[in-house]
Parts: structure tokens; C-alpha cells; sequence
């Protein structure tokens, strides 16, 4: 790369980066020690502020340069220009994933999110295959959509209009979404199975960004010491229980030549490459490849439909240019009311941009 001389060895910089390094850990260790009731946007913001720093350290060492985050080494790209260069022109040197040890300990370098290398080439390839074969990006998958939809409107309807916290209900949908493709069945909102599968997302996703997670990413020996990373453990292991239940009732009515969903499709390959020692299908990867489809589509969708409906709420107007122009797309294909096309302004991508509350510097980082 053209900022390699801009890579510093650990030694030259030691005064600031352990300043950085240390703010950090400060931060960390006063939220998580504190007795009262955090505010999340408040330690966030001031995190942020600490990732501010590091463009200090940009400016008096270049675009490219090395700090320690806790024990680890991290290259960090900051501007435009080097993450581009890195990450685009580079791309596939760059394609690895960094060290996350709490993921880590969970997935063990399986699945297709935090996997790198041959294994996450051939997983994600498999992936898409069957994820396209299933309906994904194509008409075939509005149908699983406008069912589910339905489904919410019916429940939203049981709250009379009465003032009701819409989060769980808007988890189901995306989680439903993905388990029609994966387990070929949806759930109702009432099953005590989906919705303790759906309170072990929720609890995970809430613990995975908090503070202490944070400093066990950094300071993994913290793993002997009580601590909600055992929560984050137990909660995976109860999924994974969860998923392997399914899969072995689809082992027990597997059918080669009629591939029902993703498991089948998996199933079938694990059969064919049962003689490849080196095969990445595999038991094991196949269920951490289905907690990854579960976890990155359930919490992302989720958290887009909700702060979405927040910004429709708060401004009715545009409700309701989105229910006349909405009327002008729509039309009936086999007795059903279609979106032929949605209106710009309300794509995922504009609910996501207009809630950038806090807007980072552009920096990037890799660990080693």
C-alpha cells in the first residue's frame, strides 16, 4: 500500500496510543461499575469521543498507523483515501475478519459472518446460492413478506389502539421471515419456544454492546470472573440447542431430491462431500451458519422497521405522502395487493441515515 511507511512501530508512539488505550478502559470501568441505571446514548457518545482522539493521532502520524486496544495490535485506516485503498483496492487481501474473542469463544471460527478465508468463501457462496433458490431478491420471497405483514397488522390490531412497546412484535417479523427460509415454518407470535428464542436475541444483542463485552474483546483472561459474557455464553448454547432440534427433524424426514429450505439444501451437501476430510460442511457449521443468518437479519431489520415507524409517527406528513404515493404503485397479482415499486424515501437506507445519531470520523481498523 502507498501509506505503508506511515505504519509505526508500537515503541514510537507508546506516550499517546496508552492514553487513548487508557481512556477506554476508563470509560468501561466507570459505566459498568456504576449502580444506578445507565443511559446508552450517553456512554456511547462518549466513547465516540474517544474514537475523536484517534484522529489526533492521525494527524501527527499519517493516515495509517498502529495503537494497542488492550492487548491486541490495530492498524487503523483513518480517511476516506486508506480505507478505500485498503478495503476496495485491496479487497481481497483485506477480507479477513479480526479477533473477537467473545465471538470467538461462541463460534469458533465457523458460520459465514465471523469466518475467514477458504471457509468463509465457500459457506458464503453456498450461502447466497441457496438463499437466492429459496426467493431471496426475487418476487418468490414477497410472499413469505406480505404474510408476515399481515400477521403484525392482525397483532398490532389486538392492541385496541391502546399505547403498546412494539419491539418484540417487530423482532417476530424479520425472525419469521428468515425462519420460513431456513425451517420452511413460520411461528406465531404466542409460541413459548419462539419467544424465548427471540428473548435470547434480544439479550444478547443488548449485552454484546455494552462495556464490559467490550473490555473482555480487549482483556480476554477476564473470561474466569463473573460477568455478563457468561449470560451472552448460555443464552448461544441455548440457541444452538434450540437450532440443532430442527435440523434433526429435518435429518429424519430429509428427502435428497426435494430440498425444502436452507437445512436440506445444507444437509444434502454434507452428504455429498461426507468423503472430503477437509469439507467446511460440516454439523457444526451449519448450525453456527444458521445462528449467523438468524442474528445479522433479525436485530438489523428489526431496528430499521421500529425507528422507522418512530419517524412516521413523529411526522404524520409524511405518512401520509407515503400512503398516496404508495396507492400509485400498488397493484393485484393472484387476488393480492403488490408493491410494484417503493417510494425513495422510505428504503431502509434513509430510516438508517436519519438516525445517525452521533456521526463518527471516518476510520476503520484491523486487528492483528
Amino acid at each position: 500500500m502507498a501509506h505503508d511507511t506511515a505504519l509505526r512501530r508500537p515503541g514510537e508512539h507508546v506516550p499517546m496510543v496508552v492514553r487513548v488505550g487508557l481512556d477506554f478502559i476508563h470509560s468501561y470501568i466507570l459505566v459498568y461499575t456504576q449502580e444506578t441505571p445507565v443511559n446508552t446514548f450517553k456512554i456511547y457518545t462518549g466513547l465516540f469521543r474517544k474514537v475523536g482522539q484517534l484522529e489526533v493521532l492521525a494527524k501527527q502520524y499519517g493516515p495509517v498507523f498502529t495503537v494497542y486496544f488492550g492487548m491486541k495490535p490495530t492498524v487503523v485506516l483513518h480517511g476516506y483515501k486508506a480505507i478505500k485503498e485498503a478495503l476496495i483496492d485491496h479487497g481481497e487481501e483485506f477480507s479477513g475478519r479480526g479477533s473477537f474473542p467473545v465471538i470467538d469463544k461462541m463460534t469458533q471460527g465457523l458460520g459465514v459472518v465471523f469466518s475467514s478465508g477458504e471457509r468463509w468463501k465457500q459457506t458464503r457462496r453456498f450461502s447466497l446460492m441457496v438463499l437466492r433458490n429459496m426467493g431471496m431478491g426475487k418476487k418468490t420471497i414477497e410472499d413469505r413478506i406480505q404474510e408476515e405483514a399481515l400477521c403484525l397488522v392482525a397483532a398490532l390490531k389486538k392492541t385496541n389502539a391502546s399505547p403498546c412497546d412494539p419491539t418484540f412484535l417487530l423482532g417476530c417479523v424479520p425472525c419469521n421471515v428468515i425462519s420460513a427460509i431456513i425451517f420452511q415454518n413460520r411461528f406465531d407470535y404466542s409460541d413459548q419456544k419462539f419467544q424465548t428464542l427471540m428473548k435470547y436475541f434480544n439479550e444478547n444483542f443488548e449485552n454484546v454492546s455494552t462495556p464490559w463485552i467490550q473490555l473482555y474483546n480487549a482483556f480476554p483472561f477476564l473470561r474466569v470472573l463473573p460477568g455478563s459474557h457468561n449470560v451472552v455464553f448460555k443464552n448461544y448454547a441455548l440457541q444452538i440447542n434450540f437450532i440443532l432440534e430442527k435440523v434433526k427433524e429435518h435429518q429424519e424426514s430429509l428427502d435428497i431430491s426435494n430440498p425444502r429450505d436452507f437445512i436440506d439444501y445444507f444437509l444434502i451437501k454434507m452428504e455429498k462431500e461426507k468423503h472430503n476430510k477437509q469439507s467446511e460442511f460440516t454439523m457444526d457449521n451449519l448450525v453456527a451458519t444458521i445462528w449467523d443468518i438468524f442474528s445479522a437479519g433479525t436485530e438489523t431489520t428489526s431496528t430499521t422497521m421500529r425507528y422507522g415507524l418512530l419517524l412516521l409517527l413523529k411526522h404524520p406528513e409524511i405518512s401520509g405522502m407515503i400512503r398516496d404515493d404508495g396507492q400509485d404503485q400498488i397493484s393485484v397479482r393472484n387476488g393480492q395487493k403488490t408493491l410494484i415499486a417503493i417510494p425513495p424515501f422510505t428504503c431502509q437506507h434513509n430510516v438508517q441515515e436519519k438516525f445517525s445519531l452521533v456521526h463518527l470520523p471516518t476510520i476503520g481498523w484491523v486487528q492483528f
